[in-house]
């Protein structure tokens, strides 16, 4: 008995492809043509362009999908630890504020209570009692200040864990492709914020992306205490306040809500009872200063503006103004309907009626997607309003831009853009008229581009299901 191929033409027809097997018992008997399905028998082996589509097809679905995103995200963290080590070692670092700090906290150690009294060489104290706590801290380990390579090597793993709890947040994101993250890691201001300026701002975006990491795995209490922690080292985190609020009332209604926003008030009473104990007026006059003028030289954002424009009350006055209606714009539009035939005032009428229900209608479908968009829609609209952004103030936002990008309807290419002219203008020194508009309008863009798509993730899918939609 013997197997043989023989042609299709030999062969009756058949539903299947022509290829038969020929079968004979003995030489010289009548052979018989059996029909098998394809996949049965393998007519040869697969091709070096069959593997190559196969590994690209592989490459492609682990860069878009979130299947690979741990060992993905493990080589960004580890890139980010080679380069913050070269930098550190091999870069120039920067003198701006590092000392001033040091001589504030010197101030403090040496039992001064008085914020007015807590002067460096740039001036008086202007950040909440956290920036005190932590940076006494700093002081300690860094010989009062004197170490700066190991201050440096410390704000470097601060940068490693802030990056962390951005991969960390974004796992949770099924409208962030895997393969975006990569531009993570691609800013040199961001790097030069970090480890060779060592700017508060750092630590501060650090506590934030652990509190929206809260957020995003339902921790509530957690959320609002680290979200005050890093309100304690610097009054930006108040941009993403709005968010904060609107996304409690939603999730856990009124009374847990208030409930949240005690422990952020008692978590900044907490930490400033060495200076309201003994001077209250002097203390919250200084950390919260919200009449602060800024000066023109400094200013990224407005350079196009005049300068006796940048310094009038109006200015600042219209830019407040513009700042709350644009808030209320979002959640009347956008924020409020992340269930189908919500708004915003059947929100909050479900909402003052049951106070201890979630206001939303399907609280368990709000996605990690729509929080973090609430949240980073809430800052953008700060910081195209800010009546200054300084140089360090990009660590405000800057992880956050290339996840606001891709919410946008705009192509790859376009959005692509937009992180490339956001990152130009803010390492243009000093800024511009041009880089200046290029900032605001390249913010304006990426903010309208987030309004617009804004009902597509706004169906709240649950993420279980949301995995079977296509990424692009």
């Amino acid at each position: 008995m013997f197997l043989g191929i023989r042609s299709s033409s030999d062969c009756p027809r058949s539903k299947y492809p022509p290829v038969a097997v020929r079968v004979a018992v003995s030489p010289g008997s009548v052979s018989e043509c059996i029909h098998l399905p394809p996949h049965i028998y393998p007519l040869s082996s697969p091709s070096m362009s069959d593997h190559l589509k196969a590994t690209l097809k592989y490459c492609r679905r682990i860069l878009v999908s979130k299947e690979q995103y741990d060992l993905i995200a493990g080589l960004v963290l580890l890139s980010e630890l080679v380069l913050n080590t070269a930098i550190i070692k091999y870069v120039r670092y920067t003198e701006i504020d590092w000392i001033a700090y040091m001589q504030q906290i010197r101030s403090y150690s040496l039992g001064e209570r008085n914020y007015l009294k807590l002067k460096g060489d740039t001036g008086p104290l202007v950040y909440p009692a956290g920036f005190v706590h932590v940076y006494s801290v700093l002081y300690s380990l860094t010989q009062q200040g004197q170490d700066v390579k190991l201050a440096q090597y410390l704000f470097g793993a601060i940068y490693l864990i802030t990056m962390g709890f951005v991969l960390a947040i974004y796992k949770r994101c099924e409208s962030l492709p895997t393969y975006a993250i990569f531009s993570l890691i691609l800013s040199k201001r961001m790097h030069s914020i970090y480890v060779l300026r060592l700017f508060n701002d750092g630590i501060a975006m650090m506590g934030l992306y652990v509190s929206i990491w809260c957020l995003v795995t339902r921790r509530w209490n957690w959320s609002a205490l680290w979200f005050s922690l890093a309100l304690s080292i610097k009054m930006n985190i108040l941009l993403f306040f709005p968010a904060l609020g609107f996304i409690y009332f939603q999730t856990v209604g009124v009374l847990k809500t208030i409930n949240l926003m005690l422990i952020i008030v008692l978590v900044q009473a907490w930490l400033a009872i060495p200076f309201l104990l003994e001077f209250p007026r002097e203390y919250l006059s200084k950390a919260f200063e919200f009449k602060r003028v800024f000066e023109y030289q400094w200013t990224v954002n407005w350079r196009m503006v005049p300068q006796s424009t940048f310094l009038s009350s109006g200015f600042a006055s219209s830019l407040t103004l513009l700042h709350l209606s644009t808030l209320v714009w979002f959640a009347w539009t956008r924020w409020s309907r992340a269930s189908r035939g919500d708004s915003l005032i059947s929100l909050l009428v479900r909402g003052l009626r049951n106070w201890n229900r979630p206001a939303a209608a399907r609280p368990d479908q709000l996605t990690p997607d729509y929080i973090v968009k609430v949240c980073f829609t809430s800052n953008l609209i700060g910081i195209i309003c800010a009546r200054t952004l300084h140089y360090q103030f990009y660590s405000w936002y800057a992880h956050q831009i290339v996840f606001l990008a891709w919410q946008t309807p705009y192509p790859i290419f376009l959005r692509i853009l937009l992180m490339l002219s956001i990152e130009y203008s803010w390492n243009v020194f000093p800024s511009t008229s041009i880089s200046s508009t290029v900032l605001l309008l390249s913010n304006i863009l990426l903010l309208g581009g987030t309004w617009w798509s804004f009902d597509q993730s706004c169906s709240a899918t649950p993420v279980a299901v949301k995995k079977k939609h296509k990424v692009t």
